[in-house]
């Protein structure tokens, strides 16, 4: 069974740095709307195909789709993008990351400090809340 609702795709095209994703968010939100990082999913992509450490053809990366998992899911913060890097990286380096939020100014350095002689990566979330920090 069809859904009756007209369904809504707004694509943004444009140099990379002109502020498309900034600008799809915001409209997203004012409209109500979902955002989906395309970007990232496509980055995504590279890297696995890049880890295989190959020429880079079609038939490489139709090949790793399979073993690609795509989740589409609402988030809002960077915890988020620290996680995903370290799902994408854990791997191939020792990697020192921080805790949940700890994002603060005191959390930063409280994960910086866990780091070790073992470290080889450190993937540490800092938030901001006022202009200037």
């Amino acid at each position: 069974m069809q859904d009756s609702k007209k369904k809504l795709v707004v694509a943004i095209d444009g140099p990379a740095g002109a502020g498309k994703s900034t600008v799809a968010q915001l409209a997203a939100k004012a409209l109500g709307y979902t955002y989906i990082d395309t970007g990232a999913m496509y980055r995504a992509v590279a890297w696995k195909t890049l880890q295989q450490r190959k020429e880079v053809t079609d038939e490489l990366i139709v090949s790793l789709m399979p073993d690609i998992d795509v989740n589409l899911r609402y988030v809002d913060g960077k915890t988020v993008v620290k996680e995903w890097l370290y799902e994408l990286l854990k791997d191939d380096f020792r990697i020192t990351r921080s805790p949940r939020s700890y994002n603060s100014q005191i959390g930063v350095p409280l994960s910086v400090w866990q780091m070790d002689e073992n470290t080889e990566l450190g993937i540490f979330e800092a938030g901001i809340s006022r202009p200037g920090e």
